[in-house]
């Protein structure tokens, strides 16, 4: 009786290079049921079957899952297996370590999010007084640069920035050449309308 079910002919394909044909089985979703206990399948061999309209299915077996004699039903074959070019999750989990600014992450999905970035102390306002320090304007005119940036450093998150901005880019008007670098990151501080 058991053998009326195996409908299918499989051809069994072994990693050395040994074919196996014309074996009777049936084939059920992920599983592939054998009633040759002889069979010498195991895991990774490659099955396949012509399909009536003459396309050909093709497995890769996970596991063997020999069952033996029990109770009237004689040992056979339960195999698990899978569609040849589909990708086999392996169990657990996966990590992902993502840093930085604008770190982002995006699995088989599309990502419109917008990201804003504030960082406590912008790195501009440190290499901005670096540069006036080692500049050679006048101790006068260098006090007022540097309280310029130290306005702005305070109020880069605040809405007063604007302000200082403006009152910086002002006084420095005479030092275009020492600050014209730094102005596009001072920009990039400002909110957008």
């Amino acid at each position: 009786m058991f053998h009326e079910l195996l409908t299918d002919i499989i051809v069994l394909y072994k990693a050395d290079g040994r074919v196996l044909e014309n074996v009777r089985a049936r084939v059920s979703d992920n599983r592939v049921f054998v009633a040759d206990a002889k069979l010498p399948v195991e895991a990774g061999d490659n099955l396949t079957r012509v399909l009536p309209s003459g396309l050909e299915d093709e497995f890769i077996v996970d596991d063997p899952g020999y069952q033996a004699r029990v109770a009237g039903i004689p040992a056979h074959f339960q195999m698990k297996v899978h569609r040849a070019g589909t990708e086999r999750r392996p169990l657990g989990s996966t990590t992902y370590n993502v840093t930085g600014p604008n770190a982002r992450l995006d699995i088989n999905s599309h990502d419109r999010s917008t990201n804003t970035v504030v960082h406590g102390n912008a790195p501009v306002f440190a290499d901005l007084l670096k540069v006036v320090a080692e500049s050679s304007v006048g101790d006068g005119e260098r006090a007022k640069l540097v309280a310029g940036i130290e306005a702005m450093a305070n109020a880069h998150t605040t809405p007063g920035f604007v302000d200082r901005y403006q009152d910086f880019i002002a006084l420095a008007a005479n030092h275009v050449a020492i600050i014209a670098p730094f102005i596009p990151a001072l920009s990039a501080l400002l909110p957008s309308k």
